[in-house]
């Protein structure tokens, strides 16, 4: 059973994936990304790391995909036509994308296939408590100060987008009262 939903959820991530890079709407890739994003927590459900799937979903779902649909809202004129991948594009991307997974292959064959497996965390590091208390702790093993950090930057982020928006609007109503007053 295990192993046909991990041959699912594979699929899923697989087919959604191809469809970010190859859809010419940025939305629907936005979309896709999404989609894919929700195959990758089903599977850290699969092993039995419900944070690390509860994460996926809010920080990655619910807060970067969320925010690149905003920016897209934001920045872009949806009823514009956008130019389709040409082949040899497509085919030079699948050429460095081979030379990349050739090399992580590589990578993983010669240092870390080799890797013992002692010393690693158990689940119950992942445990909902466990990773509440690295989260909050203001000492030197706490993550509390990147924490505030990011959401300074997701903040900054957002009011650039807001800046940018306006900026653009401002410039649109100058284009139409000077074409008005010809």
């Amino acid at each position: 059973m295990i192993d046909t939903l991990f041959i699912i959820l594979s699929l899923m991530i697989i087919f959604f994936a191809t469809l970010v890079v190859t859809l010419p709407n940025i939305l629907h890739c936005a979309l896709a990304l999404m989609a894919s994003l929700f195959g990758s927590a089903g599977l850290y459900i699969l092993l039995n790391a419900e944070m690390t799937a509860l994460a996926q979903v809010a920080v990655y779902i619910g807060g970067v995909v969320i925010f690149i649909i905003f920016a897209i809202f934001l920045t872009t004129r949806m009823g514009e036509k956008t130019t389709p991948s040409s082949l040899p594009k497509i085919g030079w991307g699948l050429v460095l994308s081979s030379f990349a997974f050739a090399g992580f292959y590589g990578f993983y064959a010669k240092y870390l296939n080799s890797v013992s497996t002692t010393g690693y965390s158990t689940a119950e590091d992942g445990s909902m408590s466990a990773v509440g208390k690295i989260l909050l702790n203001t000492g030197s093993e706490g993550l509390i100060i990147p924490f505030e950090i990011v959401s300074v930057l997701l903040l900054m982020t957002v009011i650039g987008a807001v800046v940018i928006a306006r900026a653009e609007t401002k410039a649109l109503n100058c284009d139409s009262e000077s074409q008005e007053n010809i």
